[in-house]
């Protein structure tokens, strides 16, 4: 899984982007207090063996870059 800022030939919502912005900057604050935090993009009826986890660190991945993948589980640290 790469990360980057939203591309011309996969145009995202406005308010989409916007959010997921807001989400990071909440994320990055509670990392930067000291909190642990993990984050599961699930749909329903995903069985957990079949979640994928990947190590993100927020030091790495820009705010602007950050996406979230879908029945991924995110170990975010800063």
């Amino acid at each position: 899984m790469d990360f980057g800022p939203p591309a011309d030939w996969f145009p995202e919502d406005a308010d989409d982007v916007k959010s997921t912005k807001a989400v990071y900057d909440v994320l990055a604050r509670l990392l930067t207090e000291g909190h642990k935090v993990d984050l599961v993009d699930v749909w329903e009826n995903t069985p957990p063996e079949a979640i994928p986890a990947l190590n993100v660190s927020l030091g790495e991945v820009d705010r602007d870059s950050f996406q979230f993948f879908e029945n991924h589980t995110f170990d975010l640290r800063r």
